[in-house]
């Protein structure tokens, strides 16, 4: 195999690139071990990663948030081409479930050192995923977020608190391998990997390489619940059955009787009455 790196930045990743990261990338890689490119517009980095693949390179290395690392990771499935990630996102929910450090300088050590580990990813309406997908409030979050020209964990914050006592709990049926349960809630989340980002963890138990996907159907709860349920998603642990109930499945179906707002990754999905989620077991090598 080909030993050589691509690296893709996502020049709108976060709250923008700096522009040294380039320069820091070319200081531990030189142009004969990697190739660096930036994308250009929505859908580029998937062709970049794409062609990466054509010529057998051994890494491409996603420069930016779970939005990029998703793209890049759509034309690795089942290849021998690996995935990297240097996590310079708003949320990089992915890359602190693999502890990826956000350290520039670390996670360059981790490309040139780190260990291949293969991992599973899921198809989600088509689409395809590799950390979170979900219907109901975040994914409403994830749509207002990716309209909003402000970025970063305080603008997410506002627009969770903005819409959250608002926020009305919605009627699905969650089929799960086939056995249906139907609940009301303020988000169902089918987990591969176990947060959403800034280390808000919502699946405590998920495993990225075990042939499963996990279920947490999320209830709104009462007022008073409310600090609890803040202070649970970033302790690391599982929510309270109060609030929260968890499933292990490999296809999940989740319905409802009205359009649902959806996502992927983070990013959202073209709203829908139905989301189909599929596991695609031992499907990604990534360093990590």
């Amino acid at each position: 195999m080909n030993k050589k790196f691509l690296f893709i930045l996502n020049p709108k990743a976060g709250q923008g690139m700096n522009p040294s990261v380039k320069e820091y990338i070319r200081s531990v890689f030189n142009t004969e071990e990697a190739e660096i490119k930036f994308t250009q517009y929505a859908g580029h980095a998937a062709e970049l990663s794409t062609e990466a693949v054509t010529k057998n390179l051994f890494a491409v290395v996603a420069v930016g948030g779970d939005g990029t690392v998703n793209e890049v990771a759509t034309a690795l499935v089942h290849c021998n081409t690996a995935l990297g990630i240097i996590p310079l996102g708003s949320g990089n929910g992915f890359s602190n479930f693999l502890k990826i450090p956000s350290n520039l300088k670390e996670a360059l050590q981790i490309i040139r050192n780190g260990n291949i580990r293969v991992i599973d990813s899921f198809q989600a309406n088509n689409h395809f995923g590799i950390n979170l997908a979900g219907a109901g409030f975040d994914a409403l979050i994830a749509f207002q977020f990716s309209n909003s020209k402000k970025r970063g964990l305080i603008n997410y914050a506002r627009l969770v608190l903005k819409n959250y006592f608002g926020y009305a709990e919605e009627n699905y049926t969650v089929s799960i391998d086939g056995k249906e349960i139907k609940r009301k809630a303020l988000l169902v989340e089918v987990a591969n990997g176990n947060q959403f980002g800034n280390r808000a963890v919502i699946a405590a138990s998920a495993c990225l390489d075990d042939r499963l996907l996990d279920v947490v159907i999320l209830r709104k709860g009462l007022l008073y619940q409310v600090p609890l349920l803040v202070t649970g998603l970033f302790s690391g642990k599982k929510l309270s059955p109060s609030v929260a109930e968890y499933f292990t499945g490999k296809h999940i179906k989740i319905s409802s009787e009205s359009e649902m707002f959806l996502h992927t990754d983070g990013e959202p999905l073209p709203s829908s009455k139905l989301l189909d989620v599929k596991i695609i077991s031992q499907s990604i090598r990534v360093i990590c």
